[in-house]
């Protein structure tokens, strides 16, 4: 694999660092999120605001916001964690937590090591018929352990002759 997929591979990229806001704290929460997140840039990286994008998260049923940082600029994984710890540690912030993104090595597969025809399936066992019920209990009761067992077949493949 070339050094620089091995690069990619081996540094995750921050998507985003999700935070929820105290349900107690007064005024716009969207505007709360910017003042904490200008004062743990300022702590941790030494760098101003601009740039840095703060959007609520749809569908949330409390304030939740998502931060990312400004349109082509990645956030090394240090740098990502301690701003993370840094805003978690903020007034009327109640959850910090970073989403990562690793990117998988997308190179071809040279033509020479795909296999020449499909592998054969393997052959069904002889007589083998399915002896137990293969639907899932409603409720399991924690005095029978033994439905999923049932569930896969597993009494009867016992029975069965090695071939």
């Amino acid at each position: 694999m070339p050094e620089q997929n091995a690069n990619i591979l081996a540094e995750p990229i921050c998507e985003a660092i999700t935070v929820v806001v105290s349900t107690h704290v007064g005024g716009d929460p969207g505007r709360v999120v910017r003042r904490r997140l200008a004062t743990a840039l300022r702590l941790t990286l030494g760098r101003p605001v601009t740039g840095w994008h703060v959007r609520r998260v749809r569908g949330s049923d409390q304030p939740e916001y998502d931060i990312t940082p400004p349109d082509g600029e990645h956030l090394p994984v240090a740098d990502a964690w301690d701003l993370t710890y840094m805003l978690a540690e903020q007034p009327d912030i109640v959850y910090a937590e970073p989403s990562f993104r690793v990117l998988q090595d997308a190179e071809a597969v040279p033509a020479e090591t795909l296999p020449a025809a499909p592998a054969a399936q393997p052959a069904a066992l002889p007589g083998f018929d399915s002896c137990a019920d293969d639907t899932p209990p409603a409720s399991v009761d924690p005095n029978q352990l033994d439905w999923a067992p049932r569930l896969v077949d597993l009494p009867c493949a016992w029975e069965l002759e090695p071939p």
